[in-house]
């Protein structure tokens, strides 16, 4: 109780518009309970007069055991606002915590952005945000082979499409497997494909093992101008999943 009483001093970091309470209410305050010694008191102040502490009802005390064992105060941070928005349970805020979610999305931000991390966690303010870069695919389990194909990576993430979905960022719903594509009499087929109801539009996945190719690129090109004009949505991105991803090759 000590180490969370000097962990968390300041209480809770989550936003009062996600807690749906009101700074100043106690929830969890040694001057909210009649009785210090009753069965079930919280006991978050050392003070008579200190200020409440307060922690809305949204992460359990497991979570927060979970919390307390990362370091960095703004990774804290970002994880528990992340877990409360986004409904985590104890088992994956400890994947995202073991992924290193916060340190990955920091990399590609600047020091305000990181920042603003820790006190509001992941907003969506421009598509790049509602994807996670780089992925880590752990939870896929992928045994080691001298060969895998294409299909058996498919079929795996669909074995555990709710983690894939949780990885794959922000906003996501599964669409469709092997997505019949028909141009001039030609049928195509789209590994998988996503609809992300923030962005509004869907999101192509093409699994590809070994070298991203410029006909890889084209292809895929095809498919979003596809979508852009048959699914008559407002926009549409395209995500290609590599192994040996040859980034000087994207554009």
């Amino acid at each position: 109780m000590k180490q969370f009483y000097l962990t968390f001093q300041n209480g809770s970091v989550i936003p009062e518009e996600l807690g749906q309470y009101k700074k100043g209410s106690a929830l969890l305050s040694q001057s909210s309970v009649p009785a210090a010694s009753e069965k079930g008191s919280a006991l978050l102040s050392q003070r008579q007069d200190a200020a409440p502490v307060i922690f809305p009802p949204l992460l359990s005390w497991t979570h927060y055991l979970t919390l307390m064992r990362v370091d960095n105060p703004q990774a804290r941070a970002f994880y528990e606002i992340e877990a409360a928005r986004e409904s985590w349970s104890t088992r994956e805020l400890e994947r995202q915590v073991a992924s290193l979610l916060y340190g990955r999305l920091a990399k590609s931000r600047d020091k305000d952005e990181v920042l603003a991390l820790a006190k509001e966690g992941q907003l969506v303010s421009q598509p790049r945000d509602v994807l996670k870069d780089p992925m880590v695919l752990e939870f896929l389990e992928l045994e080691e082979r001298a060969h895998w194909l294409e299909r058996d990576l498919e079929q795996t993430i669909i074995d555990r499409l709710e983690s894939f979905l949780l990885e794959l960022g922000k906003g996501f719903c599964f669409v469709a497997r092997q997505k019949r594509v028909t141009l001039d009499g030609d049928h195509f087929y789209v590994d998988l494909v996503f609809y992300n109801r923030l962005l509004r539009c869907f999101v192509i996945i093409d699994l590809k093992l070994g070298k991203l190719t410029h006909q890889d690129l084209g292809q895929m090109q095809m498919y979003v101008n596809f979508f852009d004009r048959h699914q008559r949505d407002e926009a549409e991105r395209a995500l290609r999943l590599a192994a040996g991803e040859n980034r000087d090759g994207e554009g």
